[in-house]
């Protein structure tokens, strides 16, 4: 990997560390964990990018690239709008979809990785 394909996830940590501040300004004094550590999620996937061209690891796939990213968008989804509901003090049992479609597209990067599907 090259060290440019991480600035858009530290780009993304440091939007979701602002919304974060923003939203949580002005709701009153009422927090949540899952938005105030939202913005970790792209901000640790930038430092696996830049530690993977440190330590010369084999590149993704396209197909890996791209079910990475879309696990990544599910879970920081989830992060976002589990914590917008806890501040607001409501829940959705529909929230789990995405942490289900953050595994599979997980698995398929790992199994993209290790060659297994062939793309």
């Amino acid at each position: 990997m090259q060290t440019h394909r991480s600035i858009p996830y530290f780009l993304s940590a440091l939007g979701l560390y602002v919304f974060q501040l923003l939203y949580n300004y002005f709701g009153h004094g009422v927090t949540s964990v899952y938005l105030s550590f939202a913005w970790t999620i792209p901000f640790f996937s930038g430092l696996l990018f830049l530690l993977s061209h440190h330590f010369r690891v084999r590149p993704l796939t396209r197909f890996g690239f791209l079910s990475f990213n879309t696990g990544l968008a599910s879970l920081i989804f989830y992060a976002v709008l589990t914590g917008i509901l806890t501040i607001a003090g409501s829940d959705s049992p529909y929230l789990v979809v995405y942490l289900y479609l953050a595994g599979s597209s997980f698995l398929f990067t790992i199994l993209s990785y290790s060659r297994v599907l062939k793309t």
